[in-house]
């Protein structure tokens, strides 16, 4: 039937502002202006979407020969049929909200569809009525998705061709790669899956969409991005099918389970349609696998952008809603064989197996299910086994995760699965990715999990995938002892480590908006901009982490919440919208581990969120995280003394200004250092002090602290917690220091709690100018000075393997070092002692044959809390400081029962001294590590 352009349709037409989107009405019908009379309908408000569809309408009823009357009539008639069906509601969205959905959704949306038919009959084909009727406007919710959990990624202020052009940037580190292949392999070696899927689930800006891509470089992969239209990220969202998926606001687990039926089998014919009639036909030679990959991989990413995907993409999807809505009126019921079907003549067209390049069968009128397996020779109860040949990635998944009510655990995602559960045995896999973090929106619980088959253990589902890697960018920029501190501050430097997100964006963004790459990162550290109020204690446990290496573990602590649930809820929120990294999930998912990995851009935001001006009070947001976060702060205090030097280091760096010459980060003397750990009249007291300990009395190491520490130069923004021992000996404490960290000591570690290298009388990151301060804490008020010798000869460097005979010269470790022991509950008076020895064995217990010391120390026992000999410690605080010193944690060895250590190594830099800790970013050529 000819159609008349709507234009003609009425003098009073008005141009309508919304941009046309392809639907299932045929393109010829499609090529004409969107507008619409008004003479019938200036006196009722529709939504957008109402009257796009409104238009539609018109395409479909009014032919060329018609008269303005008979136009009139219709448009009346037609309107009225809109009227009834909202029944006096003015908008879509009211509709889909209130009205035709509210109670029994299949019967409403019949209801809805007869209105139509009649208003529609007259003067349309049956085709276009069909076309109409279906269209996937009514399947879906009209109403922005509400996304408690949803993460703006953020690109406010940054370059947006940077963020595009990093997409294309080398693939640089494969493992994360290579280990995705073989968890998959593990998982389908379990035998009993309840479909073949899983999440991966880490931190934004991990490399997670990235990952995918290689993939589907590799093999078929069909990309869906189904990130809300409200949120702003990279690659673009594919809006109409996330709708679509989601469904409406009042949906039921039947309706979103036909709906994934029809979704899948739409998928695989519209795939195989255009792998068939569109890429093999381009093909300039004979198409094989390995092109229908690229070419099918260039038809889904080319033309895309930040806010939109491309023409060809946009149209892809398309075809697949408005067919799977067709199909949703026309075979309302779920058959397995014809979605076998469906599969395997799409992946024989992939592989090329007995398809040649003529038109396929007409998608809507698909031969049945039947004919197709005996035509194609298949067999729907036949298991591939281990092997794999099309994948499907879900991106921002999370927008599925909805429950459809407040005691339902299913949701659009859990009818999607069981949809995925009649392909088990087909060679394909699927993967959900969110930034959310949430592992248990993809993997619940297996004691709420909606099928009660994995309720009672006889299917699994399939384990999530976490690692991803740190420090990939610093592949081709190691450093190594020709660096300088200089560069190692730069913001060069420090965006390629950690995450890829901060390098990508430095590497392809124009100079003028790497400046704003640090705002950038106070930004994803808060999960939005950073605005005047004070912090949440979401945000300041974020930020304290960043700095303390404060530590969770869901398997350990308790917190005052009803389930493990609600616990499991708190790291979920960390990694989701605070960067923190998962390092490990239970095997049944009610546990799980995140950490905030040594990630110096990170570290440097939240000191800067820490000193903006917004009153960031130390103490008082230590005692809320360390109350009300499965956290300790170590069984001696240590980590409080850890936030005095990170108060005094703060304070020096911003007594300088803003950084120059490139770099992000201060260097720093010890002497500065010290002068803001110490009020004034301790810290000028302690510099006229000699060594406690030298090797030969009288001769030239007999230097005063304040010119000895003035040549000693600093830089570390945040702590490390190895979990070796071995990884605090000084040839690998030059990589923290490289990474702008200090160590904390393992727990129960003897002899010391925390180190803090610097570099004497060099800012080469050279190991044989690398000097440090040793730090041991203590909290028993009984301990008195009649301790303090046998403490110190704990403290020995020698004792424990801290130096070894290689770090000697002539006989002595040459660098002055500096020893301080904190007993922060001691009774009596606060007070700073500067130690002396009778002997040198009573401060060391390596000695050379003359009995003298074979290292140089300074060495020093602050007795207390108080603001007279602490400076970070503010007169009206000091109760709160007292009141934070008895909670312990042990770290639980989970490496061995990891599936992929090497990677899981590497996002954890510089804590052990396997060198996978260190191998993306330090170079000591040809050292040890």
């Amino acid at each position: 039937m000819s159609k008349r352009p709507l234009s003609q349709t009425s003098p009073s037409a008005a141009k309508h502002p919304r941009q046309e989107h392809q639907d299932p009405i045929p393109s010829s019908s499609m090529d004409v202006d969107q507008e619409a009379s008004s003479s019938s309908t200036s006196s009722n408000r529709l939504s957008s979407e109402c009257l796009d569809l409104f238009m539609k309408i018109l395409r479909l009823v009014i032919g060329p020969d018609i008269s303005d009357q008979e136009i009139e009539k219709r448009l009346i008639s037609i309107y009225g049929a809109f009227k009834i069906a909202y029944d006096g509601l003015p908008t879509m969205s009211d509709f889909v909200s209130e009205g035709v959905f509210k109670e029994n959704a299949i019967k409403r949306q019949d209801h809805f569809f007869n209105v139509l038919r009649r208003a529609t009959r007259e003067g349309a084909t049956e085709d276009d009525h069909q076309a109409f009727v279906t269209h996937h406007v009514f399947w879906t919710p009209l109403q922005p998705i509400d996304e408690a959990t949803k993460v703006d990624t953020g690109f406010r202020q940054l370059e947006e061709s940077a963020v595009v052009n990093s997409w294309n940037a080398e693939f640089v580190y494969r493992a994360p790669l290579e280990g995705l292949k073989r968890h998959i392999k593990r998982e389908l070696a379990l035998g009993k899956l309840y479909a073949r899927y899983c999440s991966i689930a880490q931190s934004s800006g991990m490399g997670k969409s990235r990952l995918i891509d290689e993939l589907s470089r590799e093999d078929f992969l069909i990309p869906i991005n189904l990130r809300p239209h409200n949120s702003k990220g990279y690659p673009p969202p594919d809006n109409d099918l996330r709708q679509f998926l989601a469904g409406p606001q009042q949906d039921t687990a039947l309706l979103a389970y036909n709906r994934a039926y029809n979704f899948l089998l739409a998928l695989f014919q519209v795939t195989k349609d255009v792998v068939v009639n569109q890429l093999d036909r381009r093909c300039e030679g004979a198409p094989d696998r390995n092109y229908r990959i690229r070419a099918f991989r260039e038809l889904m990413s080319s033309g895309q952008n930040l806010k939109s995907v491309g023409k060809h993409r946009q149209l892809f999807y398309d075809r697949v809603v408005a067919l799977a809505g067709s199909r949703m009126m026309a075979q309302p019921d779920v058959d397995v064989d014809q979605l076998i079907t469906a599969f395997e003549s799409f992946r024989a067209a992939v592989k090329d197996e007995g398809v040649t390049t003529r038109r396929s069968p007409r998608l809507v009128g698909e031969q049945g299910a039947g004919a197709q397996s005996a035509h194609l020779g298949i067999d729907t109860d036949m298991d591939e086994g281990m092997h794999i040949e099309i994948y499907i990635s879900f991106d921002e998944a999370h927008s599925l995760t909805t429950p459809f009510g407040e005691h339902d655990w299913r949701s659009p995602f859990s009818e999607l699965r069981r949809a995925l559960q009649m392909l088990r045995k087909r060679p394909m896999w699927s993967f959900f990715l969110s930034t959310t973090g949430k592992i248990t929106q993809f993997s619940q619980p297996r004691s709420v999990d909606a099928s009660i088959r994995v309720r009672q253990r006889e299917l699994l589902i399939p384990r999530p995938y976490i690692y991803l890697g740190f420090d990939q960018l610093m592949l081709t920029r190691k450093i190594s002892k020709y660096n300088t501190l200089k560069d190692v501050t730069s913001l060069e430097c420090i965006a390629h480590m950690g995450r890829p997100l901060w390098g990508t964006l430095y590497d392809h963004g124009k100079e003028e908006y790497r400046d704003q790459l640090i705002n950038f990162a106070m930004e994803k550290l808060l999960c939005g901009s950073p605005g005047p109020g004070p912090l949440s204690d979401a945000h300041i446990y974020a930020v304290l982490s960043q700095r303390l290496a404060l530590d969770i573990d869901t398997s350990q602590f308790l917190l005052p919440s009803a389930t493990p649930l609600n616990l499991a809820e708190i790291v979920h929120e960390q990694i989701a919208n605070h960067m923190r990294v998962c390092i490990s999930v239970g095997k049944g998912f009610e546990s799980m581990r995140g950490v905030a990995s040594s990630e110096p851009i990170l570290s440097e935001a939240a000191s800067r969120v820490m000193n903006d001006g917004r009153g960031f009070n130390l103490p008082v947001a230590l005692e809320k995280v360390l109350s009300g976060f499965s956290v300790s702060q170590g069984a001696r205090g240590e980590l409080l003394v850890a936030a005095l030097f990170t108060w005094a280091r703060d304070q020096v760096v911003k007594s300088k200004g803003e950084p120059g010459d490139g770099a992000l980060c201060h260097l720093f003397t010890v002497k500065e250092l010290f002068e803001n750990l110490f009020p004034a009249s301790v810290f000028n007291w302690i510099a006229k002090t000699k060594p406690s300990l030298c090797p030969q009395e009288g001769n030239a190491n007999q230097t005063l602290f304040e010119d000895g520490f003035k040549v000693a130069r600093m830089h570390f923004n945040h702590f490390i917690k190895p979990y070796e021992r071995k990884a605090l000996a000084r040839k690998y404490l030059i990589c923290f220091m490289a990474r702008g960290a200090a160590a904390l000591g393992a727990n129960c570690q003897p002899g010391f709690d925390a180190i803090y290298p610097f570099l004497y009388e060099d800012i080469h990151v050279d190991v044989q100018k690398l000097g440090f301060i040793i730090v041991q804490v203590k909290n028993n008020a009984s301990i008195g000075p009649n301790q303090f010798n046998e403490m110190f000869r704990n403290m020995d460097p020698l004792k424990y393997e801290l130096l070894d005979a290689s770090d000697k010269k002539n006989g002595i470790f040459p660098i002055p070092i500096i020893r301080l022991l904190f007993s922060v509950s001691s009774k009596g008076n606060p007070k700073v002692e500067h130690m002396t020895y009778e002997s040198p064995s009573d401060g060391a217990t390596a000695l050379d044959n003359n009995g003298q010391a074979l290292f140089i120390s300074y060495d020093y026992v602050c007795s207390g809390i108080s603001d007279d000999i602490l400076k970070p410690v503010a007169a009206d605080s000091s109760n709160t400081w007292k009141a934070m010193v008895n909670m312990r944690e042990e770290w639980k060895k989970f490496f061995n029962g990891s599936n992929e250590p090497e990677i899981l190594r590497s996002l954890l830099p510089a804590t052990g001294t396997n060198e996978i800790y260190s191998e993306c970013w330090w170079n000591d050529n040809g050292g040890e590590i």
